[in-house]
């Protein structure tokens, strides 16, 4: 995205730059000076404006590599999603399985509802554990952005760790939530 700008700036200044030039004769030479600078000056505004945009991009996808990984209190990969679905079903929920939806991390999901809200499961291999780590650290700090894609939610995101599962739930049903995390501990997002 930077490249674009800066191209875009740099082709700005050559057109300012030859536009000034075109066309000079005697009588215009005095002005050529003025048409430089003002391109020169219209230029140096679009790099301004650039520069904004960028960081007004930064702000709606969060940044990336910055977060959840250094929010992990639990490194082991032993609990799977077996153990998962045992213990949400001894709370009383029933997870309802759904046709999977693109993988959002580097593992296969499975998809379920559970009252009504969209919960997705990524089981990681016991050996793979810097693979989760770089999948964690992909998503960005508001979750809007993982492995490079930016993403929407239907209502909001709340992202868990525990042992080798990665859970996302896209819900706020506040009894869930209580729920996840007497299981899977504190949420990363």
């Amino acid at each position: 995205m930077k490249k674009k700008k800066l191209l875009t700036l740099v082709l700005a200044l050559g057109l300012a730059t030859s536009t000034a030039f075109i066309g000079c004769s005697k009588d215009t030479v005095e002005n050529a000076g003025d048409k430089i600078k003002n391109g020169t000056e219209d230029v140096g505004d679009a790099a301004k404006r650039g520069i904004e945009d960028v960081g007004e991009g930064i702000k709606d996808v969060g940044e990336a590599g910055v977060g959840l990984w250094d929010k992990v209190t639990d490194d082991s990969m032993t609990y799977n999603e077996d153990d998962f679905k045992k213990e949400i079903e001894k709370k009383g929920y029933k997870l309802t399985e759904i046709e999977d939806t693109k993988s959002l991390l580097s593992v296969e999901n499975d998809d379920y509802t559970i009252n009504g809200d969209r919960l997705s499961i990524y089981e990681y291999d016991e050996s793979a554990k810097s693979t989760l780590e770089g999948d964690l650290k992909s998503i960005t700090d508001n979750g809007m952005m993982i492995n490079g894609n930016k993403t929407s939610w239907t209502k909001a995101a709340h992202i868990y760790k525990k042992g080798r599962l990665v859970v996302i739930y896209d819900g706020n049903n506040e009894s869930i939530l209580t729920t996840l995390k007497d299981i899977l501990g504190e949420p990363l997002l």
